[in-house]
């Protein structure tokens, strides 16, 4: 017999979706006493340890499905240590609650993430949808940054849908009304640099990015960034982003977007033009802005000019 008590759970589900759960997650929360750091309940000096593994077919979080994911996970301590392996997943978690500041490190081989299917264009501006007030994110359904857990995560290989970005490192760091975040991501033809701020200042959240990204080989980085035949080809180039929103980082809307973006490519080569200085102009029409932001030049360029 083991020398203490051990909570010991192991099991097999064909399907779980954590999102059809989220509403029980939030009332047992609710019931719960909550920690100073508003993270979870406050650990006890007298939790056994636990073994944890669980096989999955198919597992939904967060919008996305994990097929074959098998989680071997313990905990002890007020840390949680996991590792997870999967058709698309490849790493290991670990979560530790103290009792001052929680900390969170994500730790990946590889990670694949789906994007969902692309939304019908927007209808035109002569339309009446386009007098229709923008919805804003509810605070109320956003965590407060202040307290979140440190996170640190690393993936050795992170593809998102078409896109691929090689290795990347996400790090945060906790100010005064939120966190900085700081987030880089290489491979080759491509080096992007992120800085942002996320505040909430009662009632609203508030998003302030700084980024960059630049490739000593255009077509390259269009490749990675999921163009099977980028419209250019060679050449240096850098696009730079200084903007702030309303909403969280993830909650992003261009309807409530301030800042400057600038891009700049030279050497390059343009491969398929339409027909047109026309198409030329639009490059750098404002009404188009949604489409550069997205990397989508497909109003552009085409079978034509060489």
């Amino acid at each position: 017999l083991p020398n203490q008590p051990i909570l010991d759970i192991q099991g097999h589900l064909p399907s779980l979706s954590l999102t059809e759960w989220q509403p029980i997650f939030k009332q047992l929360n609710s019931n719960l006493d909550i920690s100073p750091s508003g993270i979870g309940p406050q650990p006890s000096n007298h939790e056994p340890p636990i073994v944890v593994e669980l096989h999955f077919d198919q597992l939904e979080a967060v919008g996305q499905t994990f097929a074959n994911l098998v989680i071997q996970a313990k905990y002890s301590q007020s840390q949680w240590q996991a590792a997870l392996t999967g058709k698309n997943i490849e790493g290991q978690v670990s979560y530790h609650s103290p009792s001052n500041t929680p900390t969170l490190d994500l730790m990946f081989n590889r990670l694949a993430f789906t994007l969902p299917p692309k939304r019908k264009p927007a209808a035109p501006a002569s339309t009446s949808s386009t007098n229709e007030p923008v919805k804003e994110e509810s605070a109320h359904d956003s965590p407060d940054p202040r307290h979140l857990p440190l996170i640190t995560f690393y993936c050795n290989t992170l593809q998102i849908g078409d896109i691929d970005l090689g290795r990347v490192n996400l790090a945060t760091q906790p100010n005064p009304t939120g966190i900085d975040l700081l987030l880089e991501a290489n491979t080759i033809g491509l080096n992007a640099l992120a800085k942002a701020q996320w505040q909430y200042m009662v009632p609203r959240h508030q998003t302030y990015l700084q980024g960059s990204l630049s490739s000593d080989n255009t077509g390259q980085m269009l490749r990675h960034l999921g163009f099977q035949q980028p419209p250019l080809e060679g050449g240096l180039s850098q696009l730079v982003l200084n903007t702030h929103w309303l909403g969280t980082p993830y909650g992003f809307n261009l309807a409530t977007l301030t800042g400057r973006l600038s891009i700049l490519v030279i050497e390059g080569q343009i491969m398929a033009v339409e027909p047109g200085v026309g198409r030329l102009i639009g490059l750098f029409d404002v009404q188009t802005l949604p489409r550069r932001l997205a990397l989508d030049f497909s109003d552009v360029f085409g079978k034509g000019l060489g």
